[in-house]
This record gives C-alpha cells, structure tokens and sequence, in this order.
C-alpha cells in the first residue's frame, strides 16, 4: 500500500513538473511573440493540468493578442476553476443570525416606504447599540427619507455603525468623505474607509476603490489594481464594475492584464489586493 501511495506521489510530481516546463516554454514563445508555440506549449500544459486557472488565462491572452475569439471560451473556462478553487477552499458558513423581531418589523416598514414608521422603530434600536438600524438611520438623514437632510445627523450614526464593522455603513461613510458631502474632503481618509469595507465584502466598496485607482485618487493611477477591484466587485454583480471591466480589458496591455489576472489569483487563494 505505500508502495502503492509513493508511486502516485511521483506521478503526481512527475506531471507538475511536465506542466511546469511547457508553461516555460509557453511564456517563453509568447515574449518572443510566436503565439503559435505558445499556444500549442500552454494546450499541453492544460493537458497535464486540466483545472488550473492561470494556464487558461495564459492561453486566453495569447488567443486574445491573436484576435481569437476562442479567448471569450478559455477566460470563461479560467474564471469558472477559479470560483470552483475559492469554494473549495471556503470555510463552512455559519448557520444565520435570526433577526430580532423589532428589526424586522423596521426594516419592513423601510421596505414598505412607510418612512415614519421606520424611523420610529429604528432609532430605539439604534440607540441600544444595533449597527442595522444605526446605519438605516445614517441613511434616512443623509437621503431625507422621512425626515428632512441633516448630514451631520447622517454622519453620526453611520460613525456608530462603522465603529462596529458594519460594511455598508463603512462605505457609505466613506463617500460622504470623498465627495465632501457634509465634511471636508478627504481622499485618503475615505479610501481607507473603503479598504476596510472591502475588506469585509462590500461590492460598493470595491468599486469605488477601482475607481480611485483608475482617476488616480489619493494614489498614482493604477489600471491594474483598477481592474483587480472592479473584476472583484463584478463577481458580486455590480453592474458597474462589470461595464468598466470590459472598458479596462481595451484599455490595458497584455502584460498589465496577465499581472492583474495574476492579482485575482492571489486574492483568492486569500490574499488582499492593494488597498
């Protein structure tokens, strides 16, 4: 038997390191721009690797600098390893919290656009400590809903809500520093109010910090991080970020492309992108 297990190992080894050298020569023949090597180089590779998602972005590019349109089948056949490498890697999620039944009735009365009513059961809540309802407070005020605009009543309670990591609130605080909506601008203090919401999942962060990257806010111009947290937004269906992508994907250059794809990956095997 481990006879048996030794054998397999180097099996295993043995075509690691067969993948390994024709994704060499692949890289290799698309520097020295023969992309007919180097696709042929990164098929046998994928041949050898079958679920890896760099070796179909490799050969997506090339197929892409060909003006291929077998591209669009081997960027579609990268992003879906991809996904299935961070489910796979995912802890299991914890069972949901159930919801405090004054809350619901708030958040339903909200829904409902009976704003009196909402603003009536939130704000006890609010006060009690729950970051809900001191962030739908945050947002009525900032938004007048039910109550005429008061930003430094917004401001207030989207702070209380921040203060206890709350994504939406974070990124909603952060815009109003951004935009110099109630407060100075302040770039920098905005941006790192949205890393932190990013941080915590929230796609309306990620997007507004591929856009800082993209103009160049508090920070050089960055098209690859731009890219990077746009392409991460989209996977959570902001629309936006998904438009600009495929702006950006015309914009960039292969090599700007690979490092940004090479990003994504890094990210999903859980490191962060750029703040």
């Amino acid at each position: 038997m481990k006879t048996l297990i030794v054998i397999l190992l180097l099996a295993v080894a043995a075509i690691a390191q067969d993948a390994s050298q024709f994704v060499k020569e692949g890289d290799a023949a698309y520097l020295a721009k023969d992309y007919a090597k180097a696709v042929q180089s990164y098929i046998q590779a994928i041949k050898l690797d079958p679920d890896s998602p760099e070796l179909y972005e490799r050969l997506g590019e090339v197929y892409r600098v060909q003006h291929n349109q077998r591209f669009i089948a081997a960027f579609k056949r990268a992003e879906e390893l991809r996904a299935k490498r961070t489910a796979a890697a995912a802890p299991q999620a914890p069972a949901a919290a159930t919801v405090p039944p004054e809350l619901a009735a708030a958040k339903a009365a909200h829904a409902s656009g009976d704003y009196a009513a909402a603003l009536k059961a939130f704000r006890p809540l609010a006060e009690q400590g729950n970051a809900t309802a001191q962030f739908a407070l945050g947002l009525m005020y900032e938004t007048g809903q039910g109550v005429p605009v008061d930003l430094p009543q917004a401001l207030a309670w989207y702070e209380k809500a921040a203060r206890q990591k709350h994504p939406a609130a974070l990124s909603n605080l952060a815009s109003l520093y951004a935009d110099g909506n109630g407060v100075p601008r302040d770039l920098v203090r905005a941006r790192k109010l949205y890393s932190e919401a990013a941080s915590l999942g929230d796609a309306a962060a990620m997007y507004s910090i591929g856009s800082m990257d993209y103009a160049g806010e508090a920070g050089p111009k960055d098209l690859i991080s731009a890219y990077v947290w746009w392409k991460r937004a989209a996977d959570q269906q902001h629309a936006k970020a998904a438009a600009n992508i495929a702006i950006l994907d015309a914009q960039m250059t292969a090599d700007q492309l690979r490092q940004a794809r090479q990003r994504l990956s890094e990210s999903a095997a859980g490191q962060v992108a750029k703040p």
